[in-house]
């Protein structure tokens, strides 16, 4: 057998197979996304007359994971529950 012409022919699908199970690990680790909505600035003037900056800002954070952990949670809550009233 010509191991040479093997390993050419295989090195490639191997390679092909290791790439998709490496993605699938890394690309449904939760991804974080932050939008900022605003940035604000108010003045208060204290009694005894001085004036206190206060900033302030909002901020939503969005997972963009295929699939996060509390979505797999959930969906073995919700089939052990169907089966649960199945049973009843």
């Amino acid at each position: 057998m010509n191991w040479n012409l093997f390993a050419v022919f295989a090195a490639p699908i191997i390679t092909t197979a290791l790439t998709f199970i490496l993605n699938k690990f890394f690309y449904n680790s939760p991804r974080l996304i932050a939008y900022y909505g605003h940035i604000s600035e108010f003045k208060i003037r204290n009694p005894d007359g001085s004036v206190l900056d206060v900033y302030t800002h909002a901020v939503v954070i969005r997972n963009t994971a295929y699939q996060g952990t509390h979505k797999r949670d959930y969906m073995k809550f919700k089939k052990n529950r169907n089966k649960k009233l199945a049973t009843i």
